[in-house]
């Protein structure tokens, strides 16, 4: 795969935040094709979300009051 197409695949990923009310929010990315999913397995792509947000996909998340 050409680094061009790459990082089209990936730049198609969005982290997307839920807002239910003033005080909860659930963040979620963007559903991945096949072809994402390959990628974020091989780059290993869960560690780095985590690293970066925080994201742990089975919680909901709090706002500070």
């Amino acid at each position: 795969m050409s680094p061009l197409l790459l990082k089209e695949e990936l730049t198609d990923l969005k982290e997307i935040t839920l807002v239910y009310d003033p005080r909860t929010a659930d963040i979620q990315i963007t559903a991945r094709s096949s072809v994402q999913q390959r990628l974020w397995d091989l780059f290993d792509l869960d560690t780095v979300q985590k690293a970066l947000t925080g994201h742990n996909p089975s919680t909901q998340h709090k706002a500070k009051p």
